[in-house]
């Protein structure tokens, strides 16, 4: 077993609320996330509980030369791993809480984020948390911004519902566990 594997096992059975699943996610539902992304012009994406990293480097490996990608882990171990595994200067890794985005973009001089890639298990964390990472991903997400969640269930869908105006979901088989990929925002459709 790779070591990112080991140590992503180690952090599951350790940190039940803050590492969701037994395995790093496939590179099905990896695909199933970044399609769901416009990589052809700069763009800011956060990405919330990136584990070991796998959104992370396909995310690095689309971006533009311009775009800037904050990654926010508050796993100790995960973070130090995500440190040793990547040195991009698009790169802006951050070691605390997905509840500090806000002050992360103001830290950063960035105004908002086109994207929010969220790998994090909302539903075994306190319902005041989720909330408050649902309200602050409304209110930093650009006009035509995304926040794109995977769940291994329908638990939280209606909780999507009541913060973004559009959620669509698709189902991405291949994984283990297979993961349902909600795609939320608020712009108009025509």
């Amino acid at each position: 077993m790779p070591d990112s594997k080991r140590k992503f096992w180690k952090q599951f059975l350790k940190s039940r609320r803050e590492i969701g699943s037994v395995t790093p996610s496939s590179r099905h539902l990896t695909k199933g996330i970044i399609d769901k992304i416009d990589f052809t012009q700069d763009i800011v994406v956060i990405e919330l509980g990136p584990g070991t990293g796998v959104f992370t480097k396909a995310l690095l490996d689309k971006l533009t030369s311009k775009s800037r990608l904050i990654v926010i882990e508050l796993n100790d171990e995960m973070h130090d791993l995500l440190a040793k595994k990547f040195n991009d200067e698009r790169l802006i890794l951050v070691h605390g809480s997905a509840t500090k985005m806000k002050q992360v973009l103001q830290d950063n001089a960035i105004e908002g984020a086109d994207y929010i890639v969220s790998s994090l298990p909302l539903s075994v964390m306190p319902e005041e948390i989720a909330n408050q990472i649902f309200q602050d991903s409304k209110t930093i997400l650009n006009g035509q911004g995304k926040y794109i969640q995977f769940m291994y269930s329908l638990v939280l869908k209606t909780k999507l519902e009541h913060y973004f105006q559009h959620v669509s979901k698709s189902f991405v088989l291949l994984n283990f566990p297979p993961a349902f990929v909600f795609e939320c925002h608020n712009r108009i459709v025509k």
